[in-house]
């Protein structure tokens, strides 16, 4: 059923297969480093096993859901790593910095199941001063991070939301219900497209969401393109936007 042989799946796996018998690869855990947390607990402010900014976590058996494969310096290196719980939902991904793979020769993607260490960040833009450039809002994510591949399994779903929840309520006023849906990967309906790409990276559509290129460029995107259904990351850079990981992500009618 899932990509490995069953002894190659983690332990919260095997607990969703209790028929099947189960030899879970176990990743040593660094000393000091909190456990036992999920993405939503990492995410959510407001749940009360939240342990704040600075906390050195541990995020078990989560989900590879994107991979910034875009290589910089040429050093073969992959960019930010986003992860989520199996079940995906609200609160359910979590962006990861620049972090270390493990093993070094590993090549992560959609579906692989890891663990993922890290510094919990709320990261922004700061002036001169040590003000934010951006006081309306935050991206949630771990830095220092690293991920250790622990097995495979199939690729993700997407969580379907109502377009309007990634709408901004105004210019520099981000929509709070858009907070829930931050680092996680989504899927919107029935979008219509009003501009192309924009000098930033960023196409508008006809409620207002912002369609980032960060991931992947859609090509002859013009207003007017409609769209049966278009698959991201919700990201946030002063305001949310989605980012498309490819082709699959983009459903045309």
């Amino acid at each position: 059923m899932l990509g490995l042989p069953f002894r190659h799946l983690p332990l919260a796996l095997c607990t969703f297969l209790p028929s099947l018998a189960c030899d879970p690869v176990q990743p040593d855990r660094p000393g000091g480093a909190a456990s036992d947390l999920t993405v939503p607990q990492v995410q959510n402010p407001a749940d009360p096993e939240y342990p704040g900014t600075g906390s050195r976590v541990v995020l078990d058996d989560v989900i590879v859901t994107a991979v910034d494969n875009y290589d910089e310096d040429g050093s073969g290196r992959v960019g930010n790593v986003w992860v989520a719980e199996p079940a995906g939902g609200a609160w359910s991904g979590v962006q990861l910095f620049d972090p270390s793979v493990i093993p070094s020769r590993a090549s992560l993607v959609p579906g692989d199941i890891v663990q993922a260490i890290g510094t919990l960040d709320e990261f922004v833009l700061l002036n001169p001063d040590g003000s934010p450039q951006d006081p309306a809002g935050t991206l949630t994510e771990l830095s220092g991070a690293s991920v250790q591949k622990i097995g495979e399994t199939y690729a993700p779903l997407a969580t379907t939301i109502p377009e309007a929840d990634l709408v901004p309520l105004g210019r520099d006023s981000p929509n709070p219900a858009a907070e829930q849906w931050e680092d996680c990967l989504v899927r919107l309906e029935n979008v219509e497209m009003a501009g192309g790409y924009d000098r930033y990276g960023e196409a508008p559509t006809s409620l207002g969401v912002a369609v980032a290129s960060d991931l992947y460029l859609i090509p002859d995107l013009a207003a007017g393109t409609r769209l049966r259904s278009l698959t991201g990351i919700v990201t946030y850079f002063f305001g949310f936007s989605l980012m498309p990981r490819g082709p699959q992500d983009v459903e045309l009618e």
